[in-house]
């Protein structure tokens, strides 16, 4: 899998691709293959450290996005394999 990371609290230019594996879902969760995802007012401020929650380095920014189920951990039941989120 393909990420942009934040490796240090500067600017969205200071950010990174990187290849990570790609994780499986756990009890509960599902996995989206992403298709599209935006970046809002947010998250630069996060990217630069100026918001009052900072996460742990490196993280992925970005929390609005839409694509495809494709995988579903234990338990899952209300959304099924290809349903568009």
């Amino acid at each position: 899998m393909r990420s942009y990371a934040v490796t240090s609290y500067q600017s969205l230019e200071a950010c990174t691709w990187q290849e990570q594996a790609t994780p499986d879902p756990g009890p509960g969760e599902i996995r989206i293959r992403i298709e599209a995802a935006a970046l809002g007012f947010v998250d630069g401020l996060m990217v630069q450290g100026r918001y009052q929650i900072k996460p742990p380095l490196p993280y992925v920014p970005g929390g609005e996005i839409a694509g495809i189920v494709d995988a579903l951990g234990a338990g899952v039941t209300t959304v099924a394999l290809g349903d568009r989120v």
